[in-house]
């Protein structure tokens, strides 16, 4: 199946950790990927700039039935 859509929108926010740690906030950003996805005609994932002491950290967050672990790799690469 394929879905298109006129127009495309990445899903992407920048974040602060504000005392959080890197992990606190990555659970963060996760969750709120899902709660958007819930109801949505968007697929679940989302890229994200997490800021901790002013060092941006790229999250790539999506529903581990969206993306088979397999192709995770190739993801990674395009990335880099």
């Amino acid at each position: 199946m394929q879905l298109l859509f006129k127009s495309s929108q990445i899903n992407w926010t920048e974040v602060l950790a504000d005392g959080r740690s890197l992990k606190s906030s990555i659970e963060l950003c996760s969750e709120d990927v899902m709660s958007k996805a819930v109801g949505s005609v968007r697929p679940p994932w989302a890229l994200n700039i997490v800021y901790e002491d002013d060092e941006p950290t790229l999250i790539f967050s999506a529903h581990h039935a969206y993306v088979p672990f397999n192709t995770l790799p190739g993801c990674m690469a395009d990335i880099a």
